[in-house]
C-alpha cells in the first residue's frame, strides 16, 4: 500500500508541473474533434439545404458522409496530434534530467528512481491519452446522435469498432515516437544532444540503406533497383514507420485485414524495445551527465563512427558528381576524407561540448576514415563481384528473364511479376547466356549504344535466388532466343489469362487509321479475342517477337482489379500482325468492330530527312545521312558521289543498265523549296505506280511501347491524300529502294 500510495503521490506531483502539457493536449483534441465536427455537420447541412436536403440523398451517400469523418479524418488529424504531443512530452517530461541541481532534487526523495521513472513515463501518456479519449467520446456522442437522425443506425458498431481500432493505431504511433525521444532523451545531458541522438535514431539506419542502394545504382552496372524490398525499411525508424502505419490505416478505409495486423504488431514491437531502452539508459545514467553532452560514451562511439562514415560516402557522391570520371577516385577520395574528418570532429564537439574536442579521438578518427574509403572503394571497384557473378553451371536450377521491349504489359511491377512466374530449366542455355553477360561486364568501359536491358532472377539449386540487370545487344540473339520462345515467357510476357476478362474494363482497336472503342458486354465479346490471340502467340512466337511481318492493328486492353494496396490498373497492347490469321478473324467476328480496311487515295508521300536544305552540302553527304535514317546501307563498291542523278537519267533513259526507256517519263520530285518554304530536305513521291510500291511497305499503326534492338524499326514518313488530309506512316528501316535514297542527292 505505501509503495502503491508513494507512486500515485508522484505522479500527482509531477503533474502539477504539467499542467500546461494537460491543458494543451485537451485544447488541440477540442479543436480538432468536437469543434471540427460541428464546422462539418453545418458545412454539410448548409450544402444539402438543411436536414430535410440531406434526407433526401440516398441512405449510402449520407453514411458515407459520416464513415468518412471516423476512417479518415480522426486517424488521420488525430495521428498529427499524437506525433507532435510525443515529442513536446518527451522532450518535457524528463526535464529535470539535463539540469544539475534538479536531478539532485528529484534523486533526493524519498522515493526510488524506478517509481520516480514510471511516475513521469505513465504521466506522459495520459497527458496526451485522457484528452484525446474525452474528445473521441464527446464527438462519438454528436456523431452517433447526428446518424441515427438520418436513419443509419445500422452502421454506430462499424464506426465503433473503427473507432477502437484507430484508438490502438494511434496509441502505437505514440508510442514509437515516445519511446524514441526518451531514448533519446536518456542518452544525452542536454537538449541539443538530444537531437542529434533523435536524428541517428530515427534516420541513421535508413539512410545507410539509401546510400547503398544509390552506390549500388551508381557502381554496379547490373543492379535491379525495382525489386528492392522497402516494406520493411520502416521498422527501423519510428520517426517513418507513425506516419506509415496511420497512412496505411488511413488508406484502408476501416477494413481489417491480417497484413495490417502484422505491421501494427511489428510496430506495437518496434515501440516496446525502444521503451525497453529508454528504461535501461535512465537506470544506467549518472548525475553527472546532466547538463553535459553525450552521457553514454559507447553509444557516442558508435554515433561518431556510423556518421563518419555515412557522411564519407556522401562526400564522395558528391565530389564525383562535380568532377570528371578521369579525376573521379582522386577527388572523390578526397571528398570521403573531408567529410569523414569534419562530420566526426564536429559531433565530437557536440557530444563533449568543448570546442577543443576535435581531435579528442584521433585513432577512431582515422579508423572512420578508412572505412569510409574502403565502402567507397568496394563500391567503385566492385570487389565483391556483384557484376561478375557467375555460379557454375551444376549450381543453376532456373533462371527468369524479361524484357519489357518484348512484351505487351504496360503497367509499373509488370517485370516483377514476370520474374516471380517465369520458369526456364535449360541449364545448358542458362549457363551460356550468364557467361556471356558476366565476360561483358568484366571487359568494363562498355560504350555500346544500341542495346536494351533485361531483368533476370536466378535461382540456385541451394535455393538462394538474385537479380541482375543486364545489358543485351543485337548479337545476343542466339543466346536469348531458346529463352524468349519458351512457352513459360511467352505466357507471362505476351499471353493473357482468360480469367482476368471480368476485369476488363475498356478495349480500344486501332485500325486502318481510325480508333475504334467498346465497353458493353467485355467479357463475352473479349474471351474468344484472347483464346485466338493466345494461340498465335503461340504458333508465330518469332514473327511476333521479332515485328517481321506487317502490323495491321493495335489492340489496347485495361483492366482494373483489387489488390491488397486498393484498386489497380493493367493495361495490354496487342500488336496484331499478318500472321496472326485466329486473332484477325476473332476480331472480325466481335460485335462492334469494323475491320473492313478501305484502302486510302493517295496522292504523295514524303520522305523526310529532318534537316534544312543547304546547297553548299555535297550531294554524297544527303545521300549519306538518307542511308542513316533509313536503314538502307550502300552496296559494296559503290561511291556515292560517283553515281549521282547523272546514272540515274542514263538508267531511265535506257542508255545503261537500268529498265529502259518504260519508265523514262516517271515523275520524281526531289528536294524543291518552292513547295516547302522551311527549307527542309525531303523527296516527294507521286508517281502512281511508285505510290503503290511504298503503300505495300507502310503500316498506319506505330509501337510506341515496345522497340527492341532485336526487333524491325519503322521510319516516320508523311502520306497525303486526295482530298487534302495528311497523316503519318511508318516504313520498315532498310526497306526503302535505293532509287527513293539516291534522289536525296539531286
Amino acid at each position: 500500500m505505501t509503495s502503491k500510495h508513494l507512486f500515485f503521490k508522484a505522479m500527482k506531483e509531477d503533474l502539477r508541473h504539467k499542467i500546461w502539457m494537460t491543458a494543451l493536449s485537451f485544447l488541440g483534441s477540442f479543436l480538432a474533434l468536437p469543434v471540427a465536427w460541428l464546422l462539418w455537420r453545418s458545412n454539410v447541412l448548409r450544402q444539402y439545404g438543411g436536414m430535410e436536403g440531406l434526407l433526401m440523398k440516398e441512405k449510402l451517400v449520407r453514411q458515407e458522409n459520416i464513415m468518412w469523418i471516423f476512417n479518415s479524418y480522426v486517424p488521420g488529424v488525430c495521428g498529427f496530434l499524437a506525433i507532435t504531443g510525443a515529442v513536446i512530452v518527451g522532450l518535457s517530461g524528463f526535464r529535470y534530467v539535463f539540469h544539475k541541481n534538479m536531478v539532485d532534487t528529484y534523486h533526493s526523495l524519498p522515493v526510488k528512481r524506478s517509481t520516480l521513472y514510471g511516475a513521469c513515463y505513465l504521466n506522459g501518456i495520459l497527458i496526451w491519452l485522457v484528452p484525446l479519449l474525452t474528445c473521441l467520446l464527446l464527438t462519438l456522442a454528436m456523431g452517433g446522435s447526428f446518424m441515427v437522425r438520418l436513419g443509419g443506425e445500422e452502421i454506430l458498431g462499424t464506426i465503433l469498432r473503427n473507432l477502437g481500432i484507430s484508438v490502438l493505431v494511434l496509441t502505437v504511433v505514440y508510442l514509437l515516437i515516445y519511446h524514441l525521444v526518451l531514448t533519446a532523451v536518456m542518452l544525452s545531458g542536454n537538449a541539443l544532444n538530444t537531437l542529434v541522438c533523435m536524428g541517428f535514431l530515427g534516420f541513421g539506419v535508413i539512410s545507410f540503406y539509401a546510400l547503398g542502394l544509390t552506390y549500388f545504382d551508381s557502381y554496379m552496372d547490373t543492379f535491379y533497383f525495382p525489386v528492392v524490398d522497402w516494406g520493411n525499411v520502416p521498422y527501423f525508424s519510428p520517426l517513418l514507420g507513425a506516419p506509415d502505419l496511420l497512412t496505411q490505416w488511413i488508406d484502408s478505409a476501416g477494413q481489417w485485414s491480417w497484413q495490417f495486423g502484422k505491421v501494427l504488431l511489428t510496430n506495437a514491437g518496434v515501440a516496446g524495445i525502444f521503451g525497453m531502452a529508454a528504461w535501461l539508459f535512465y537506470r544506467r545514467r549518472t548525475s553527472e551527465t546532466a547538463g553535459q553532452g553525450m552521457g553514454n560514451k559507447t553509444a557516442a562511439a558508435c554515433f561518431r563512427i556510423l556518421m563518419g562514415v555515412e557522411a564519407g560516402m556522401c562526400g564522395w557522391g558528391l565530389f564525383v558528381l562535380l568532377t570528371s570520371n578521369a579525376q573521379a577516385l582522386t577527388w572523390g577520395s578526397f571528398g570521403s576524407v573531408l567529410a569523414s574528418i569534419l562530420t566526426f570532429g564536429i559531433l565530437d564537439i557536440i557530444f563533449q561540448m568543448d570546442f577543443k574536442a576535435f581531435f579528442a579521438h584521433k585513432i577512431q578518427m582515422a579508423v572512420t576514415v578508412m572505412l569510409g574509403l574502403l565502402v567507397c572503394f568496394t563500391f567503385y571497384w566492385d570487389w565483391i563481384g556483384f557484376d561478375t557473378r557467375l555460379p557454375d553451371a551444376d549450381e543453376i536450377a532456373e533462371i527468369a528473364i524479361y524484357d519489357a521491349e518484348l512484351s505487351n504489359r504496360l503497367f509499373y511491377d509488370a517485370a516483377e511479376n514476370a520474374l516471380e512466374q517465369i520458369h526456364y530449366q535449360d541449364t545448358e542455355v542458362i549457363y551460356a547466356f550468364l557467361k556471356e553477360m558476366t565476360e561483358r561486364e568484366a571487359e568494363g568501359n562498355l560504350t555500346y549504344e544500341n542495346y536494351e536491358r533485361v531483368a533476370a532472377k536466378v535461382t540456385l539449386k541451394s535455393g538462394e535466388s538474385y537479380y541482375r540487370y543486364y545489358r543485351v545487344l543485337k548479337e545476343d540473339e542466339e543466346l536469348l532466343w531458346p529463352i524468349f520462345t519458351s512457352e513459360t515467357y511467352l505466357k507471362h510476357a505476351y499471353m493473357l489469362d482468360e480469367d482476368s476478362v471480368a476485369d476488363c474494363v475498356g478495349m480500344k482497336v486501332s485500325f486502318d487509321r481510325k480508333e475504334q472503342r467498346l465497353t458493353d458486354n467485355l467479357p463475352e465479346k473479349l474471351l474468344p479475342v484472347i483464346r485466338a490471340y493466345n494461340q498465335d502467340v503461340l504458333e508465330n512466337a518469332d514473327n511476333m517477337l521479332l515485328n517481321q511481318d506487317k502490323m495491321l492493328a493495335e489492340v489496347e486492353l485495361e483492366f482494373r482489379y483489387q489488390s491488397e494496396k486498393g484498386r489497380r490498373w493493367k493495361t495490354y497492347n496487342l500488336y496484331i500482325l499478318e500472321s496472326m490469321e485466329h486473332t484477325i478473324e476473332a476480331l472480325h467476328r466481335t460485335d462492334g468492330l469494323d475491320m473492313e480496311a478501305q484502302k486510302p487515295e493517295i496522292q504523295s508521300v514524303v520522305l523526310d530527312l529532318g534537316y534544312q536544305y543547304d546547297e553548299s552540302v555535297d550531294k554524297a553527304i544527303w545521300i549519306e545521312r538518307a542511308r542513316e535514317i533509313y536503314g538502307v546501307p550502300a552496296q559494296p563498291g559503290q561511291n556515292e558521289a560517283g553515281r549521282g542523278q547523272t546514272d540515274i537519267r542514263k538508267e531511265e533513259a535506257g542508255e545503261g543498265n537500268g529498265p529502259g526507256e518504260d519508265i523514262v517519263q516517271k515523275e520524281a520530285v526531289s528536294v524543291d523549296t518552292e513547295a516547302f518554304p522551311d527549307g527542309g530536305c525531303r523527296v516527294v513521291v507521286t508517281d502512281r505506280e511508285e505510290i503503290e510500291e511504298l503503300e505495300a511497305l507502310l503500316i498506319y499503326i506505330q509501337n510506341y511501347y515496345h522497340r527492341s534492338v532485336f526487333q524491325r524499326r519503322y521510319i516516320s514518313v508523311t502520306v497525303k491524300g486526295e482530298d487534302g488530309d495528311e497523316w503519318m506512316g511508318y516504313l520498315p528501316k532498310g526497306a526503302l529502294p535505293e532509287k527513293y535514297i539516291l534522289r536525296f542527292g539531286d
